[in-house]
């Protein structure tokens, strides 16, 4: 944690000799051993500064499941030796749109080892937002520490500073302009669906390669031929949401990682929340009389949220217009609809309960069109009683010994007044061999209360009638 105003964390959330969190002291109501990660970076500090976990092979849940961190240590050493090397899970993570800043540790016992850490370890830069080349400022900073500690004072889960990591080349500047559009369903507004990025990188000795990182893959691909400076302003249509970042070598193989630049067009888009623990996602449309309206995918997002397995579909969630819901009721906004929880059991022995699966999160797509994402069922928990949703999970996970795979769900812009179209697919294997005890339902993957059901074949099924037969 660092930023320019943290503090040490308050005797009430730390072991009697204030070395430590206390995990023990959670709500009444609940068991929630995470709760001293709440107290401490929102409650007591705000969310302003950074906030990373790192030590990740020793860390108790893998590196899906950290909780309040909206940074990501890729490279860390102790005394001159390697501690982390995550640039794995890091590109994991931005792929999924966790959306973290790159960053380094290096501890040192002896202020000795400051000279060698500056020439062999990689740096942390973090500067003010500095030059865009246009003309145009979202705020004019100013230069230097002064610039920085105005970032920090400013800062909540997302904003994003101007920093990257390096051993070697120099991000002079990688900002991006109208990344984030909100047409109100004004779909003839073209202007309303590009943005604009710039990427300036310079090298003492000369730059090699250059890549532009997108959904796990290399977007764009760059040679500069040695040349010591590169400067580009690349222009993008905004119908495909992206967590863009940027990878820099120089001819010494030395690399520079930026942090990302997330583009979304909010007709139809999708984000992990400020806390990184849930997906919510919504769309803005326009109704047949002209109002604008916010409609959902279903429940939180179509990417499911880590913590134990609770994937669901609400497939008429929000359509409804001007339904009388009061806002102090806590009801969901629209009429009560159909809720689906999407999950696989089957009828083995000792399979887990669902909720012991570990939902490890993928995102697919989001554009203005489609929503596409799940979660994988590859892993189960350890420690039963730290079972939890995407806030309060704290189990070590395990490979899950019986299937593995994924879900994904897809969803379509819906119309208001209208149509919504998508589905849910499982792509799963079994590990070993299953024996099925239950001849009537070995296996399932939904249930709901309903009036009238149709089938893939059209049939209607109506509650007072016979359910379909089983099989």
């Amino acid at each position: 944690t660092f930023g320019g105003k943290v503090q040490y964390p308050l005797a009430t959330i730390l072991t009697p000799d204030g070395k430590y969190f206390d995990s023990s002291k959670t709500w009444a109501d609940k068991q929630m051993p995470t709760k001293y990660i709440f107290d401490y970076f929102f409650e007591q500090l705000g969310y302003t500064g950074q906030f990373a976990y790192f030590r990740h092979a020793e860390n108790r849940i893998p590196a899906w499941e950290y909780k309040m961190n909206n940074a990501f240590v890729v490279y860390s050493t102790e005394n001159g030796k390697p501690l982390d090397d995550a640039f794995d899970m890091f590109s994991y993570l931005q792929a999924t749109n966790f959306c973290y800043h790159p960053m380094v540790v290096s501890l040192m016992d002896d202020p000795a080892e400051i000279a060698r850490a500056v020439r062999e370890d990689w740096r942390l830069v973090n500067v003010a937002p500095g030059e865009f080349g246009d003309g145009t400022y979202t705020e004019d900073y100013g230069q230097g520490l002064a610039a920085v500690r105005k970032i920090y004072s400013q800062q909540v889960a997302w904003l994003r500073p101007f920093q990257y990591i390096t051993q070697g080349p120099t991000i002079n500047c990688w900002r991006g302009r109208w990344e984030i559009v909100i047409p109100f369903g004004e779909w003839y507004r073209p202007d309303q669906w590009r943005y604009r990025v710039r990427l300036h990188v310079t090298s003492e000795v000369g730059l090699q390669e250059i890549l532009l990182m997108s959904a796990g893959q290399v977007y764009a691909r760059f040679l500069p031929n040695g040349a010591k400076e590169f400067d580009k302003t690349l222009e993008f249509e905004n119908s495909q949401q992206r967590a863009m970042y940027p990878l820099i070598t120089d001819l010494n193989g030395k690399r520079a990682i930026g942090s990302y630049i997330r583009n979304s067009n909010t007709l139809w888009n999708e984000f992990i929340c400020g806390d990184r623990c849930n997906f919510l996602a919504y769309g803005m449309m326009r109704t047949r009389s002209g109002k604008w309206h916010q409609v959902k995918p279903s429940g939180n997002a179509v990417t499911h949220n880590k913590g134990g397995w609770m994937a669901e579909l609400t497939p008429a969630a929000t359509l409804t217009v001007d339904y009388p819901t009061l806002p102090v009721d806590g009801a969901p906004q629209g009429q009560e609809t159909p809720r689906f929880p999407i999950f696989p059991a089957i009828s083995t022995p000792g399979y887990p309960d669902t909720t012991h699966i570990n939902c490890r999160p993928i995102w697919g797509v989001s554009g203005p069109d489609a929503l596409v994402g799940g979660g994988s069922v590859d892993n189960i928990i350890v420690d039963k009683d730290s079972w939890g949703n995407a806030w309060s999970w704290w189990s070590p996970v395990q490979p899950n010994p019986f299937i593995e795979g994924y879900g994904m769900h897809t969803a379509f812009a819906p119309w208001p007044e209208g149509l919504r179209a998508g589905w849910y697919e499982f792509h799963l294997r079994a590990r070993q061999d299953l024996p099925l005890t239950d001849p009537d339902l070995p296996i399932r993957f939904t249930y709901t209360r309903f009036t009238e059901l149709r089938d893939g074949e059209g049939t209607v099924f109506r509650t007072e009638q016979e359910l379909p037969p089983t099989g």
